[in-house]
């Protein structure tokens, strides 16, 4: 089950330009995910780490991607010019 708001945690890490906001938003998702959770959650711990890992690089996947889109369209605004 996931938890409602945690998007916007993730957003604040990806996202902030404080570090020390960043900082407090990783603790906090860090806590939710893993301190927080339910005693029976817990006697399963290799399931709950493999979902936040996951999680992570499925994040970091749609950053990447969604970087290599734009560097692509500036590339593509760069190469119309030249060719004027």
């Amino acid at each position: 089950m996931e938890l409602y708001g945690l998007d916007y945690f993730w957003d604040l890490i990806t996202d902030s330009p404080k570090e020390d906001i960043a900082d407090l938003a990783i603790e906090y998702l860090l806590d939710m995910s893993y301190l927080l959770v339910s005693p029976r959650l817990k006697k399963d711990s290799a399931m709950l780490h493999r979902k936040f890992l996951d999680s992570c690089y499925e994040r970091l996947e749609n950053i990447f991607s969604a970087s290599r889109e734009a560097q692509d369209k500036v590339e593509e605004g760069c190469e119309f010019e030249v060719s004027r």
